[in-house]
């Protein structure tokens, strides 16, 4: 099988990279980092997934010249694999892919950026907010919070007006994921968005951020009308105490 990847016929090759790219095995690593060359870029693309599912960093130099591809589906999954690898060699080229034109590109840079944790990425994802993608402005809150570097608490505090309900509901469980106390009021607003994923990270947020003011504002939200956000609220007020 591996000897279809470097086949004359694109139409042997690509099948081949498919199958191969849930192989396992070292010897699998130089064969793909050499089809991330290739002219075809369905080999490309699936050659950048094999290399991450193979978690060789051997493969990361390769993958982050992948980001200079004509192709984007293949930027997108040399992103993905270099979120994966975790290496900090990949953290300035995936933040310069913040930047790209496609919303998919970006989107997978702010991904990747989540995983990769690296605290320079901070000013870049919170540009990310501003994003005109709101799944893109979701995952650079989502960053943010497992980052949980503080200069981003004023940001994130933005994004709670942000229009789209999944942004809002990232923000607080990014917030939450701060522990900062300038956040509690914000956090104690959002109990009364109109949708109820804010109101539950709003809620858990406030437990985690271990402010025992929030537990009045909690008990006025108990009998919410879903089920998930009464027991993120019960579960606040167990962690804030009697």
């Amino acid at each position: 099988m591996l000897n279809c990847l470097t086949d004359p016929d694109s139409a042997v090759r690509w099948p081949a990279a498919e199958a191969l790219r849930t192989w396992k095995g070292a010897r699998l690593v130089d064969p793909m980092i050499a089809a991330l060359r290739d002219a075809e870029p369905q080999v490309r693309s699936r050659a950048a997934d094999a290399l991450w599912r193979l978690g060789d960093r051997r493969a990361v130099e390769h993958l982050i010249a992948a980001l200079d591809d004509t192709d984007d589906t293949v930027r997108e999954n040399a992103i993905g694999a270099l979120g994966w690898l975790d290496d900090r060699r990949a953290v300035q080229p995936v933040i310069a892919q913040l930047g790209h034109p496609n919303s998919e590109v970006r989107f997978a840079a702010a991904y990747a950026l989540r995983n990769l944790g690296d605290a320079a990425a901070v000013d870049a994802l919170v540009g990310a907010l501003r994003d005109e993608d709101a799944l893109v402005r979701l995952f650079a809150a989502s960053a943010l919070g497992r980052l949980r570097d503080r200069r981003a608490a004023e940001p994130l505090v933005g994004a709670l007006g942000d229009a789209h309900s999944s942004v809002r509901a990232a923000a607080c469980l990014a917030l939450g994921q701060l522990h900062d106390p300038r956040t509690f009021d914000a956090l104690v607003g959002c109990l009364a968005d109109e949708y109820d994923e804010v109101r539950l990270w709003a809620a858990r947020g406030l437990g985690w951020l271990g402010d025992r003011r929030a537990i009045e504002a909690l008990i006025r939200v108990q009998n919410d009308e879903f089920a998930e956000v009464r027991a993120a609220v019960r579960e606040a007020l167990v962690e804030l105490g009697p």
